[in-house]
């Protein structure tokens, strides 16, 4: 057992979130969790089939959660559509540990990584703010590679993506902070490796195929 902070309750620490309402912290979650797995297809793919898919699968969580609102189930499809056609893409993450000091470690768990685009994704259902930028720039130190962060922002009758790419620096964050969250846990060693790294491991073409596909993706 060793001691582990996780990302984004350094953040809060250092940037506390806007307050939002419980129905809008519980949407942002079931967003979060449905588009992770809903978005494995390409924006030339968006038809009204694969549209229904999504449309009653939130549908049906929002009706699970006691939250539904045709206003609530309209802009979740209208984000949906947003991230897709900005390409925002990839497989879901795992949790990442990486040794910040003696037992201490510190978890980043982005909410996407394209293997095809070697990109890592953390996406907000809000505009970007400095919660979500201090808890990318963390990612980013954890995992060793830059992080694109994507907000949302309200656009006429959809959505505007905004995204900032943070790259990996050193932590400049008071150890106290991350010693106050920390918590017990058991890391599995593998863990430790990130996503990418995982990828790049058991591709015998190595990087250049990988990014030969991802440049026939974005075709």
């Amino acid at each position: 057992m060793v001691l582990v902070a996780r990302a984004s309750d350094i953040a809060k620490k250092i940037a506390p979130p806007p307050q939002g309402t419980i129905v809008g912290m519980i949407f942002g979650k079931i967003f979060e969790q449905l588009y992770v797995s809903k978005n494995h297809v390409t924006p030339r793919d968006l038809d009204p089939f694969i549209l229904r898919i999504f449309t009653y699968d939130l549908k049906s969580l929002l009706e699970l959660h006691n939250i539904y609102s045709e206003d609530l189930l309209r802009k979740g499809v209208k984000m949906y559509i947003a991230l897709l056609k900005a390409n925002v893409v990839g497989i879901g993450c795992p949790p990442t540990f990486r040794r910040y000091e003696s037992r201490i470690h510190i978890s980043a768990q982005p909410d996407l990584y394209s293997p095809y685009l070697d990109k890592y994704f953390e996406f907000k259902t809000y505009p970007i703010d400095e919660y979500a930028k201090k808890q990318a720039e963390i990612f980013a130190w954890v995992l060793q590679h830059p992080i694109t962060l994507v907000g949302l922002r309200e656009a006429g009758d959809g959505y505007e993506v905004e995204t900032i790419v943070v790259e990996p620096k050193p932590l400049n964050i008071d150890p106290e902070i991350i010693k106050s969250v920390a918590r017990e846990q058991y890391i599995d060693p593998i863990r430790y490796m990130p996503p990418h790294r995982l990828f790049r491991r058991n591709e015998p073409d190595g990087d250049e195929k990988r990014v030969e596909r991802g440049i026939a993706l974005e075709a």
